[in-house]
């Protein structure tokens, strides 16, 4: 599960931070999001924020297909085993905010000798804000961008989202052995 094989496309900010340009096809992008634009009714208000709206993929009335093949190949990247549990807390969600929404400044809890792994694909985003920061630093993701990093060692955020574009991502949460190191990953396209 440590094994760090090296990728020429990835696009590391350090070693516990990765962004990954074009993680996917812009054709798995456009199927994504159509499905989770249908799961909108189904997402709950997050109490966190405002215009925020969430939900964990076992909650909702179906999950696409191109969820499981995406996050299986993000799951081999990541050097995890296809029959990884998600994290058990907020697991593999999607997750939409629109104007105004953002997600609060925060670090995610985690069991002792645990590391909380979460990678958030980036399926759509504002035109104005929505960016991740992590340990203040807002880093520019674009659609089809995967970010990965140890949420349950940084304190983490978004800029508030402006305008009528939202941001819709998809989030896949993994605890991981403390020794974990994030590899190196590839984009697809």
């Amino acid at each position: 599960m440590n094994a760090a094989p090296a990728f020429a496309d990835a696009a590391p900010v350090d070693p516990d931070l990765t962004i990954v340009p074009d993680f996917i096809t812009e054709a798995e992008r456009t199927g994504l999001l159509a499905w989770a634009r249908a799961m909108r009714p189904h997402l709950k208000a997050n109490p966190n924020g405002d215009n925020r709206y969430s939900r964990r993929m076992e909650f909702l009335p179906r999950v696409d297909p191109l969820h499981a093949a995406v996050r299986l190949r993000l799951q081999r990247q990541l050097g995890l085993p296809d029959d990884i549990a998600p994290e058990p807390r907020f697991g593999w969600y999607i997750s939409i905010i629109g104007a105004g929404g953002y997600v609060h400044m925060h670090q995610d809890p985690t069991p002792e000798g645990m590391r909380h792994l979460r990678a958030n694909l980036f399926l759509q985003l504002p035109f104005h804000g929505g960016r991740p920061a992590v340990e203040r630093n807002i880093y520019p993701v674009a659609e089809r961008s995967l970010l990965a990093f140890f949420p349950s060692e940084r304190r983490h955020f978004s800029e508030p989202v402006y305008g009528r574009r939202r941001r819709i991502i998809l989030s896949f949460g993994y605890l991981v052995p403390a020794d974990y190191v994030l590899p190196a990953l590839t984009g697809v396209a």
